[in-house]
């Protein structure tokens, strides 16, 4: 441990006082009597203060000069690098897309008659089923109308069936001369009118249950309701829509495709379709590929099918936003490494592969380029350890350590 001035100082002055104590024991000086002694002994012992203080202070200097001049040992030799094993897994080539949820089947209902919105039993949103009751229109009257003619249709059928009994029999009678032809004429002419009759009254019946049947609209696909045009109360008119549903029997996903991708692919590549809300991603494939390319945009619609059996609580609703990931490459069994630790350098590709405490710059061919990671298709095992990240001053043969860890053997 260095010595410092201070306790240079300190160790001077007791050493003068011991001398001076001993030197009085052993002689017997008095030295506040005896000037002349008492002198020589203060200049002897200010000289070895003095000879005590300089050999100090050379000590001192030269244990301050070894600790300064010691180089630390340097615990480790060779550039610091992070490592990554080769491993096997899966891998994909993949690009992305947001798309929109579109129905193959939209349709508005609107009713056949005009009359009062009695009541519109949906909201926008909703989900409906074919066949289900959505528009109530007032019927006031007709309920009685048709009873009405009902009971009008009865009665000249009653009329129909007296006159068709009246015709046999005069026919027969007309034949054997009992009855003249006008007569007979007249019968037949009655028993036409009657004819006539039943077929207005049921033509009048049929046109009343058809207007009773018209206040009632049922939805005539399952889908969603996306338009609510009119409100209970209003005055619906014949061809003027009240609803706008579209049809979720059959859904597809429109998605713009840049004209840079779309050579990449064809009808019937895979595809991955993440709904908002939906934890798992839904399975299909590429049903068509627009011919025509927006000038503007210079984009291609691409239409994906949504499969019939997606689950009912999770079908998707027309006009929803859905993540498109279409798979251009899969391998499921890869050597993989991060995508940094493949260098490029005159068109070539390598790593860094660590032995022991150097690296091998190892001349690779690169397959599948992942989001993180890239597939090694030839000049790398799975297990072997590879630089992650190398640094600018790595070079072949170069000396490494791995900070926190072992060499690799």
């Amino acid at each position: 441990m260095p010595i410092g001035g201070e306790d240079i100082l300190l160790f001077a002055d007791s050493w003068s006082r011991l001398k001076y104590e001993l030197i009085s024991k052993k002689g017997g000086i008095n030295l506040d009597n005896d000037n002349t002694s008492s002198k020589k002994i203060k200049k002897f012992l200010v000289l070895l203060a003095g000879i005590v203080l300089v050999g100090g202070i050379v000590f001192f200097a030269m244990n301050r000069l070894k600790t300064i001049q010691e180089v630390p040992k340097r615990e480790h030799v060779g550039v610091p690098v992070n490592t990554v094993e080769v491993e096997k897994g899966a891998i994909s080539d993949v690009i992305t897309y947001t798309g929109t949820v579109r129905a193959e089947h939209k349709i508005s209902l609107a009713p056949k008659i005009m009359a009062g919105i009695e009541s519109v039993k949906c909201s926008i949103g909703d989900r409906v089923s074919r066949g289900q009751l959505l528009i109530k229109l007032d019927d006031s009257g007709l309920p009685e109308k048709i009873n009405k003619l009902e009971k009008r249709l009865q009665k000249v059928k009653v009329d129909l069936k007296h006159w068709e009994k009246e015709v046999k029999t005069y026919k027969v009678l007309w034949k054997k001369g009992a009855v003249s032809r006008q007569k007979y004429e007249n019968i037949l002419y009655k028993r036409n009118k009657a004819r006539a009759g039943v077929e207005e009254a049921r033509a009048a019946l049929r046109e009343a249950r058809q207007g009773l049947d018209n206040t009632v609209i049922y939805s005539p696909l399952s889908g969603v309701v996306t338009g609510k045009i009119m409100e209970e109360g209003e005055m619906a008119a014949p061809g003027k829509p009240v609803l706008k549903i579209a049809g979720t029997g059959s859904l597809q996903v429109m998605v713009n495709i840049i004209e840079e991708d779309l050579a990449r692919f064809d009808r019937g590549t895979k595809v991955k379709i993440k709904l908002p809300g939906v934890r798992s991603k839904i399975e299909s494939s590429v049903q068509e590929i627009y011919p025509s390319v927006n000038t503007s945009t210079r984009t291609a619609v691409v239409e994906i099918d949504l499969p019939a059996d997606t689950n009912v609580e999770n079908m998707p609703r027309p006009g929803m936003s859905a993540g498109v990931s279409i798979i251009l490459n899969h391998e499921n069994e890869a050597l993989l490494v991060p995508a940094r630790t493949v260098q490029k350098r005159n068109g070539d590709k390598f790593v860094f592969k660590v032995k022991g405490k150097h690296v091998v710059k190892q001349e690779v061919f690169a397959g599948i380029k992942g989001k993180h990671n890239v597939e090694i298709t030839e000049g790398l095992s799975a297990g072997e350890i590879v630089v992650k990240d190398p640094p600018p001053q790595l070079y072949d043969g170069k000396q490494v350590y791995i900070p926190k860890g072992e060499f690799v053997s």
